[in-house]
């Protein structure tokens, strides 16, 4: 028999339906900015180091017990009910069970008449703060591991280990959801012992049907196994969590860092799995820096997600709020999802480019010119897939108000509907570039490659009957006379036909840099760099086998470039 069917027996439950009370409804920041919420929002706040996440959590808890301004929230509001009602509501099943008075709920040491009667009167939670609200920081949820007395029949549950011994449904789940992140199981060990041990291993299994001795043989087994409170912080840190989401008579919960002590792909999984913990009337309220946790929470509850990225200028912070509306522009383009485009979030610069390569020769340069001048790189280089996503992307940014540049190519004026909208996801109108763009792209098309009827003879008047790939490829490319944009992106704007049409150029160009965007004047990056062979990657990597030093000439062409961007 396996554990699963050992725990078969599960408590009946009282079935609740949405609670539309006992949530935060509104935050009003230091800066007077407001965010409205609904009951099953979950907020997540990012943002660079030191900028004050944490601190608008500290804030949060302190305004649920009573009215006091913070560093970060000036005040918030909260909806809620009558006091005893709600215990009515939600505890019956848990009151009876322990033959408790209404008043002595879960993770409180009772409620007296005086605190319930100061609950009514205030707009704030007061001394009942405890039984709305889970404080997860890294203390609580390090510390609650510990082993724990096992309750009496008259004793009133202090920790949620002694609530689960009863509960053997969400210890199922309990053990199910750390098997994710550590494919090992999690276990209550209450057996020959005064306290609930949280420990650690492999599924068990007994043979034979439940009695004594098949429960002695569990016990014995789980004697051996490693205690949760014995290991590392990251183990620890997660088991934690887990408990306190255990707990689902909480309206609020206040998760400091969860990604805190785990690798990238656990912190994926907490991600997931506090999306799915928290239910459609609870809300919750959480400090990241973790792309990998942010990914995991959009992944299981995309709807339910807000953001808000944080900023400090000197002492003064700003706030920028992505709704879930928004996020949607990403999460539904399948390589934006799987870029690492939500890493942006936490540094204060992005610069934005199309292609993978164009961000690691920027980004080597932007960092040699940075070091040089004793300046700590604070910049995340990030590429979206090509000029295409550039303005599905561009708006995230915006919203949140990310110190951006985007970087592109000059064949960004290629296609006039893409460039009307990257334009506009700028914050330039296309009545303001049109006659301009007019200009080139008429300069454009008066532009083509002339090939010799020789040099097509030379190419084809030997070897096989047919031709080979290569041949067609050649042929393909020597014959490629749609326009001159191949031409204008190897030499740059000066390869435009006439001084209008570079003038045209001249003046889109300084309009996108007030913007925050940059066309390579010398048509792409690959022009910036003259004399290695190959495109994208290989480029990239001659390049730098060829110059391994910084400080060569070679690169006094693409310095100046980045160093137009005023990063």
């Amino acid at each position: 028999m396996c554990i699963k069917s050992f725990f078969s027996r599960k408590e009946k439950t009282e079935e609740k339906g949405p609670n539309q009370n006992h949530f935060v409804s509104e935050i009003i920041f230091n800066n007077n900015s407001k965010l409205v919420l609904n009951d099953g929002d979950i907020v997540v706040f990012v943002g660079a180091n030191n900028v004050g996440k944490s601190q608008a959590l500290n804030d949060l808890y302190r305004n649920l017990y009573t009215y006091e301004k913070g560093i970060i929230l000036n005040s918030i509001k909260i909806n809620k009910e009558k006091i005893k009602e709600f215990f009515d509501k939600n505890f019956k099943t848990i009151r009876d069970r322990h033959q408790r008075l209404v008043y002595n709920v879960p993770m409180s040491n009772g409620i007296s008449d005086n605190e319930i009667e100061i609950y009514n009167k205030n707009s704030s939670y007061g001394l009942c703060r405890e039984a709305f609200v889970a404080n997860i920081n890294t203390e609580s949820r390090l510390s609650i591991c510990k082993p724990i007395d096992i309750l009496d029949d008259h004793e009133i549950a202090t920790a949620p280990q002694q609530l689960l011994t009863t509960d053997n449904n969400r210890k199922e789940t309990l053990s199910n959801k750390f098997f994710r992140a550590f494919k090992k199981r999690i276990f209550l060990n209450y057996y020959n012992s005064k306290k609930i041990k949280l420990c650690m291993g492999d599924d068990i299994v007994i043979e034979g049907d439940v009695c004594e001795q098949t429960i002695d043989s569990f016990a014995k087994k789980l004697d051996n196994y490693k205690l949760i409170s014995e290991q590392g912080d990251g183990i620890k840190s997660f088991a934690g969590i887990l408990l306190f989401l255990a707990l689902d008579f909480y309206r609020i919960f206040l998760i400091d860092e969860p990604e805190a002590f785990l690798h990238p792909p656990q912190a994926q999984i907490m991600g997931n799995i506090i999306g799915e913990s928290i239910k459609n009337d609870q809300q919750a309220f959480i400090s990241t820096h973790s792309e990998n946790f942010l990914k995991g929470l959009l992944d299981t509850c995309p709807n339910r997600v807000k953001i808000v990225r944080i900023s400090r200028i000197d002492d003064k912070n700003d706030f920028a709020i992505l709704n879930n509306e928004d996020l949607k522009t990403v999460w539904n383009d399948s390589l934006l999802r799987h870029s690492n485009i939500l890493q942006g979030l936490f540094y204060k610069t992005v610069i934005l480019c199309e292609s993978d390569s164009d961000c690691k020769m920027y980004s080597i340069i932007d960092k040699f010119l940075k070091e040089k001048n004793g300046i700590l790189p604070e910049t995340m280089f990030i590429h979206c897939g090509g000029k295409s996503r550039l303005s599905k992307v561009i708006p995230i940014f915006k919203a949140l108000k990310v110190n951006l540049r985007i970087i592109t190519d000059i064949d960004i004026l290629d296609d006039r509907k893409n460039f009307a909208s990257f334009a506009q996801s700028i914050g330039i109108e296309w009545s303001d570039l049109k006659e301009d763009w007019l200009t080139i792209s008429d300069s454009i098309s008066n532009i083509y490659k002339s090939v010799k009827r020789l040099t097509i003879k030379e190419m084809v008047k030997c070897g096989e009957p047919d031709l080979s790939q290569n041949e067609i490829s050649d042929l393909k490319k020597l014959l490629d006379t749609e326009c001159g944009w191949s031409q204008i992106k190897k030499g740059g704007f000066k390869m435009l036909g006439n001084a209008k049409a570079q003038d045209a150029f001249i003046t889109i160009n300084k309009k996108l840099n007030e913007k925050g965007a940059f066309i390579v004047p010398a048509g792409e990056l690959e022009s910036l760099i003259i004399g290695c062979q190959g495109h994208g990657p290989t480029w990239v990597n001659a390049v730098l086998e060829k110059y391994p030093n910084l400080e060569d000439n070679i690169y006094e062409e693409i310095k100046k470039f980045v160093q137009s961007w005023n990063i």
